[in-house]
């Protein structure tokens, strides 16, 4: 499998990270150092999207280094699956400036006394309208302890 192509074939490989995590933690909690132990694999059915029933390391036996190859690799293609799926993307600054002001429980007023700006101005941020510049963004990082990437947009 070079890509994953639909949300069967994400699931399967998720439940088989999972399974060679466990694998290999056991490996580690037995023998942790003998990089050659041998682990017996289960056969793991998997419909590819073609509809042909493969199985996965039928009646096989893996190595260690084997099964962080293959660790690796569906690691890598979940991720990408994942990052073209699920993106979440970056927020936007005035969702984590309502965030930080209810985790401290800080009213616009007190964000704007923290900061040094208005009230006014504090409401303008949160509803978008406008940017900080970037001396008051440099306050906003430090005082309400933002990520510098989230402040300016990058």
């Amino acid at each position: 499998m070079t890509e994953i192509t639909n949300i069967k074939e994400y699931n399967w490989a998720v439940e088989r990270v999972e399974q060679i995590l466990k694998k290999l933690d056991a490996l580690e909690r037995f023998s942790p150092e003998s990089p050659t132990t041998m682990v017996a694999e289960e056969a793991v059915p998997y419909n590819s999207h073609s509809g042909s029933a493969k199985f996965v390391n039928e009646t096989s036996l893996s190595t260690k280094e084997e099964l962080e190859i293959e660790l690796k690799l569906l690691s890598d293609l979940v991720s990408d699956y994942s990052d073209k799926h699920f993106d979440v993307g970056m927020p936007k600054l005035s969702e984590v400036i309502q965030l930080r002001m209810y985790e401290r429980g800080l009213s616009q007023k007190a964000v704007a006394e923290l900061i040094g700006v208005s009230p006014a101005r504090v409401c303008e941020y949160l509803s978008g309208k406008t940017e900080p510049t970037l001396q008051i963004a440099r306050e906003i990082c430090r005082k309400l302890d933002i990520d510098p990437s989230i402040v300016i947009g990058a």
